[in-house]
């Protein structure tokens, strides 16, 4: 490839779609591009057309005039078309047809590669439950791409344990084990895995079963067979980490680091000031009532049940005892009151605590403007760069 640009184009409807413009030095197909970039990119961040220019326009600045650029042909069909083989393919067709607004899907076409992403997934995911009855997990989608990849999951069963986790940048081989914030899905860190794209995410879901650190220690050793693990949670995601830390901790592991984002230990039941945690679940739901994915009710049920489960948890846990594995924290920009059943993380640790205040409010940090520079820090942590942090011991 001798020139090449990408575009984030947004349509009508308001989807964007991944385009690439390229200037080959030797003839390419889009087939040679897209396998080469699978490899390197988890499937959200290839992209979803590829044109092939004798050059790129300019502008008279030498800039690539994006406005020049042609219009690409959103219907590029896959190297082969194959139908549905059976009535479980043929009703997944039909789901991703509505969903994706594409009148023919072969079961060997990759759902992102047709303009699906996150939100998309989500709703496939609740449209498969309710005409299918089957309760596919929707970090699969992520991993099964295709339509005959998850007939054959419905036919053959999930791989044991693996329905609680999303693993983002796959290829990676330096892991960093990630705990979900009160949402309690780890699809939510797709954005923070874009920033982290030299680690593999394994981001975990909450687990509503009470032996919950058990299977989240059993996955990591699963994942992870040998060598120091690097934990990682945002919110009420750090209480999750730090009961899984001591749990690795008592059967010899070295937690190398916790790293958390905007997070206090608790040393107390939360003290709701006469509220409830159905109020306060319906509250964080309200807040979130402009993400598309809660447009669909069975979505929006489904997140709201995983919400109030993990809600009530953290509600009731009081973390004891200590880990020595080092605790990185980046706090928000505002300061914070602590309340009597909160406490700093710093005597949770015999290892080294340090403190850097990141960018924006607790929901803003990893979001938008935010997400990138908090990433910068949150990289700091990870290769163990402190040059401008607070070191408590």
């Amino acid at each position: 490839v001798k020139d090449a640009v990408v575009v984030a184009d947004r349509h009508e409807s308001g989807d964007a779609s991944i385009n690439a413009y390229l200037v080959n030095r030797t003839p390419l197909s889009a087939d040679d591009v897209k396998r080469h970039l699978k490899k390197q990119l988890p499937a959200y961040m290839v992209p979803q057309t590829f044109t092939f220019l004798e050059e790129l326009p300019l502008t008279t600045n030498g800039k690539v005039n994006k406005r020049q650029l042609p219009k690409p042909d959103q219907a590029q069909p896959a190297k082969e078309w194959i139908g549905p083989r059976n009535a479980t393919e043929e009703t997944i067709a039909h789901i991703w047809s509505d969903i994706l607004g594409r009148q023919q899907i072969g079961i060997h076409d990759d759902f992102f590669a047709l303009g699906g992403h996150s939100l998309k997934a989500m709703t496939a995911a609740s449209r498969i439950k309710k005409e299918l009855g089957a309760d596919i997990p929707v970090q699969l989608l992520f991993e099964a791409t295709t339509i005959a990849d998850i007939a054959g999951y419905l036919l053959h069963g999930e791989e044991k344990g693996m329905k609680d986790l999303t693993i983002m940048n796959k290829n990676q081989s330096d892991t960093l084990f990630a705990f979900p914030p009160v949402l309690g899905y780890g699809l939510m860190y797709q954005p923070l895995a874009k920033q982290l794209s030299g680690y593999k995410i394994c981001a975990f879901d909450f687990i509503e079963e009470d032996n919950r650190i058990e299977r989240y220690t059993e996955l990591i050793n699963q994942l992870q067979p040998e060598g120091p693990v690097k934990l990682f949670g945002y919110s009420a995601g750090c209480t999750l980490a730090f009961e899984t830390a001591k749990q690795l901790e008592a059967g010899r592991r070295k937690v190398e680091r916790l790293i958390m984002v905007d997070s206090y230990k608790k040393q107390g039941v939360s003290d709701l000031e006469g509220r409830t945690v159905e109020s306060d679940v319906q509250a964080l739901m309200k807040v979130n009532r402009d993400n598309e994915a809660l447009n669909n009710e069975a979505v929006k049920e489904g997140l709201a049940k995983k919400t109030n489960a993990f809600y009530s948890y953290f509600v009731h846990t009081v973390s004891t005892g200590t880990v020595n594995a080092d605790i990185d924290l980046l706090t928000s920009e505002p300061d914070f009151a602590m309340p009597p059943w909160l406490a700093s993380w710093e005597e949770a640790t015999t290892g080294e605590y340090r403190v850097k205040k990141g960018c924006g409010t607790h929901a803003e940090m990893l979001q938008g403007e935010c997400l990138e520079r908090n990433a910068a820090y949150l990289l700091e942590f990870l290769k163990k760069e402190h040059p401008k942090l607070t070191t408590s011991r």
